[in-house]
Parts: structure tokens; C-alpha cells; sequence
């Protein structure tokens, strides 16, 4: 679903945004981010949902979600809200706005274990993307280490990482990594988004080495 803002987040102006909602379900392997319509029908009362309104992150929870769904939806809210560089709010409950920007009500809410829409982009984890960043040899390079399944000993601990989840760009800053590595890390994500065409919105999210990070945690089985 496409959406973003050109202005990324420097003049917010709500017309610019195209709002997304995504949709917390586990299944019988994972609990997945899937997105979905923005829509209040597309709420169910079994799930967690998170409503990316721009500078307004929604978290709403069904009354019969599981702990595992609430903790991925509270993690992958908090990281998109982090992601804003301080333009944005975690909102917990749902306001008028909410509603109006899912043209609905709470009657428009469904039942538990409603069949899932259509799924357009997920957090799967195999399907990830993994690039180092390295001075190395003696120029900075940026290269493809894997795709597919993602695991801890394919980082170093001297060099700088960049894990495309999909929904979410991680940048993982070895203990070893050098000034040039660390400056530039940043800044090769956002190119990386670019070239992949991914919106401005996306969250990105700075781990450094040892740091907890739940969802990245879930995607590469540290």
C-alpha cells in the first residue's frame, strides 16, 4: 500500500500522509505484522492493531488478543514512534480522530479469529535482507551478506549492518566498528530505502550491539 510524505516529517501536513494500519496476528510458526485496509472493518477483536496516522502511532488491542500479539504490537509501535525522530506520539486508546480516519465505529469492529485479509507486506522471516557496512579495505563498501533467513553469526562485530525486515529497517552498530562505519550508518539506510523505493515513513530503527530490540530479536533469532 503505498503512502509517505515528501517532507519527512520536517513540515508534517496531515493531507500529506496516506495513513496504514496494520494488522498483529499470531499463527501456528509466528506473530506476524501484516498490513491491511484502513478501515474499521478491518479490526477484529481477537487481534492487535496499529494505526500509523503520521505523527499519531494508534495501539489497539483486542479485548481477546494474546500476550505474544500485545507484546509484538507494543514493540513494533514503539519502534515506529522512535523511528519519527520526536515528531510523532504513541496514542494507547482510541480517540475520535482514530475512528474518523478508519471511517468507522466500534459496531464496525469484528469478531475474534476473522479470516485475514489480504496480505500485501509481512514481517516474514524468511524473507529478509541483510548488508554490511566496512572500511575494511580501506574504502567504505556497502554489500548484500544474505537473503532469506537471517542469523546472529552472520554479523561482526566490527562492522556496521543494515537488516531489511520489510516493515522495518534495522541498523546494527558493531562494538568494533569503526568512527566512519558509525557516521555513515544512517545515511546508507536512507539511500538503501530510496534505491528500494520504500517510503519515507518507514521506521529505522539504531541497535547497537548487545542492545534487547524485541522485534529485531523475533526476525533474526538472536
Amino acid at each position: 500500500m503505498e503512502g509517505g510524505i515528501a517532507s519527512g516529517f520536517r513540515n508534517v501536513k496531515p493531507e500529506e500522509y496516506t495513513p496504514r494500519l496494520f494488522q498483529i496476528r499470531q499463527s501456528a510458526k509466528a506473530v506476524r505484522a501484516t498490513e491491511v485496509a484502513v478501515a474499521a472493518t478491518s479490526l477484529n477483536k481477537g487481534d492487535t492493531f496499529i494505526l500509523d496516522a503520521g505523527t499519531k502511532i494508534y495501539l489497539w488491542v483486542g479485548p481477546e488478543s494474546n500476550a505474544f500479539e500485545k507484546s509484538k504490537g507494543g514493540a513494533l509501535a514503539q519502534n515506529m514512534v522512535g523511528g519519527r525522530q520526536g515528531k510523532a506520539k504513541l496514542i494507547p486508546d482510541p480517540d475520535e480522530e482514530f475512528w474518523k480516519v478508519l471511517k468507522g465505529t466500534e459496531k464496525d469492529v469484528a469478531e475474534a479469529h476473522a479470516p485475514i485479509a489480504k496480505e500485501v507486506e509481512t514481517m516474514d522471516p524468511e524473507k529478509l535482507k541483510l548488508y554490511r557496512l566496512s572500511d575494511s579495505s580501506g574504502s567504505l563498501t556497502f554489500t548484500k551478506v544474505a537473503e532469506g533467513k537471517i542469523n546472529a553469526a552472520m554479523f561482526d562485530s566490527n562492522d556496521v549492518f543494515i537488516l531489511d525486515g520489510v516493515l522495518q529497517i534495522f541498523v546494527w552498530i558493531g562494538k568494533g566498528a569503526s568512527a566512519s562505519e558509525k557516521s555513515q550508518a544512517m545515511k546508507h539506510a536512507t539511500q538503501y530505502m530510496e534505491k528500494e523505493g520504500r517510503p519515507k515513513t518507514m521506521p529505522v530503527t539504531r541497535i547497537s550491539e548487545g542492545q534487547v530490540d524485541h522485534v529485531f530479536g523475533a526476525l533474526v533469532k538472536w
